[in-house]
């Protein structure tokens, strides 16, 4: 549990490097971007290429320069007060007065707050003013603001050049936005440009979480090269920048198709090193974790047999010490001397198996029991062993041995057995019977006594494997039965111990299906 609590507070650092990275890429696009641009405000503002002499406005060299001041819709000499209407690529006069006054009144306007210029005259006809200081550009344009009637619709400039008042305007989405970007940017620009009123019908655009974006397949380039498709990539609100179109219009920086295509890849990129990353991190701990759980589990299953095994050797140590003694009784015969010396030696031997057996299973790579067959002849081996211990004590112990063998590790099922014949010797009282039957798919095998039976403390114990209370390891059973119950569980028996009338049992099912 806290492997995985930990691996879930580790996934932050992915996640959190992903994020910041993403974000350090849009703020440097961002910033990249922002000086592009403003020097495409500039041209807004001032003008792209000087004014050509000219008398009739249809000269080649005016439609190509018109071709460059694709936003230009307006040109007033302020020393004559002459205005030119822009019509496709050529300029002429106006036809009429009210079509003269918008352009000749904002020139009269833009002139009188530019202290590049001397007003003399009036927008009504004749000069109007005259430069004081001769040169060519007389600074940042002239915003009419709200003197223009559709000041929500289009954005317009008054811009300088020597005698000229150049008037300019922004409709959005127009063919002339479109050219004028197209010939200041160019197609392969990392940023597309628009300008936006947001007291338009069309409403201001928010700029939508980059996680947005990333989740959804593009649409299609639509190859402008001007603001438009709020969803074709990521944009930002360039504040700065928006002070050059005056009042409540915004200027939008978006990244271009083939720049987001190329800030998606280093996304995608990026997230899977991360993740990548983390994952190796996560299964080497993990395979950590694995070995660590691992060693302990098998250091656990050694210090559980060896215990086993004590157990298993305490009867019959009991019992060869009872015959050594009974072999040294000087009255003893010569031949009954040497039917004890032989049961020693007999016991001696079965020991030695039972260690050795016992460090094979130790040595196994895997930990595992070897299994084999269990017959009438190993229950017979557990009365021999057992039997002189009981009689000593003036006890009895009857085994009654199933008809038929079934496949358990002869170890295992000896060492629980042991332990709990040893148990009711020791702790019990009266007859100790062990019962072996088949029944249906499993193997049910008894132990019972006509004692009290297993202290409460220690079968709470065993039920939850916790270490055993200091009493009950007092007064005995409390470590064997723990080595049993683990054993037990190890090798996939069922173990229950329960009252009867006569005394108290233990069951242990072998599943032989």
């Amino acid at each position: 549990m806290a492997w995985a609590v930990l691996c879930a507070i580790l996934a932050v650092i992915p996640h959190g490097y992903v994020r910041d990275a993403r974000q350090a890429s849009l703020n440097a696009w961002y910033t990249a971007s922002h000086e592009r641009a403003t020097r495409l405000t500039q041209e807004w503002e001032h003008w792209t290429a000087p004014v050509p002499p000219f008398t009739r406005g249809d000269e080649p060299e005016v439609g190509a320069w018109l071709a460059r001041e694709a936003l230009l819709t307006a040109l007033v000499d302020a020393e004559t007060g002459t205005v030119w209407i822009r019509e496709g690529d050529h300029l002429r006069k106006p036809r009429n007065a009210g079509e003269r006054r918008v352009p000749a009144d904002w020139a009269w306007r833009a002139m009188q707050v530019c202290p590049a210029w001397a007003v003399r005259g009036t927008p009504v006809a004749g000069p109007m003013a005259i430069r004081r200081d001769r040169g060519f550009d007389a600074g940042v344009g002239w915003l009419p603001g709200n003197q223009d009637p559709q000041f929500v619709e289009r954005g317009s400039i008054v811009a300088y050049f020597g005698k000229w008042c150049l008037v300019k305007q922004w409709v959005p989405g127009s063919p002339e936005v479109e050219r004028w970007l197209q010939g200041t940017l160019g197609s392969a620009a990392t940023y597309r440009f628009g300008a936006l009123n947001h007291r338009s019908a069309g409403g201001h655009p928010r700029p939508r979480p980059l996680a947005a974006y990333l989740g959804r397949p593009q649409p299609p380039d639509s190859g402008r090269v001007a603001f438009q498709n709020p969803d074709e990539a990521p944009f930002l609100v360039d504040r700065d920048l928006s002070t050059a179109f005056g009042g409540t219009w915004n200027v939008y920086l978006q990244m271009s198709p083939a720049t987001f295509r190329a800030f998606r890849a280093e996304d995608l990129r990026r997230r899977g090193l991360a993740w990548t990353a983390y994952g190796l991190v996560v299964a080497g701990s993990g395979l950590a974790l694995a070995a660590v759980l691992f060693t302990r589990k098998r250091e656990r299953r050694i210090a559980d047999r060896l215990a086993s095994l004590t157990h298993s050797l305490k009867t019959p140590l009991a019992v060869l010490q009872l015959r050594c003694e009974t072999a040294l009784n000087p009255d003893l015969a010569q031949a009954e001397r040497e039917a004890r010396l032989l049961e020693i030696r007999n016991g001696a031997d079965h020991m030695a198996r039972t260690i050795e057996a016992c460090l094979e299973e130790m040595r196994c790579p895997g930990g595992g029991r070897s299994q084999g067959l269990v017959g009438p002849d190993f229950f017979e081996r557990l009365d021999e062993k057992a039997s002189p211990a009981f009689e000593a004590r003036d006890r009895v112990l009857e085994v009654y041995a199933a008809g038929e063998a079934f496949p358990c590790s002869p170890t295992a099922l000896d060492s629980a057995l042991s332990t709990l014949v040893e148990n009711a010797l020791m702790h019990g009282r009266g007859r100790v019977e062990v019962h072996a039957q088949r029944l249906a798919d499993h193997m049910e095998i008894r132990v019972s006594d006509e004692g009290d039976g297993i202290p409460g403390p220690v079968l709470e114990h065993l039920a939850h494997r916790r270490g055993a209370p200091d009493r009950a390891r007092r007064e005995g059973g409390g470590l064997g039965l723990t080595v049993l119950a683990d054993l037990a569980r190890e090798e996939g028996w069922g173990l229950a111990f329960r009252a009867v009338p006569a005394g108290f049992e233990a069951v242990i099912d072998v599943p032989v299906g």
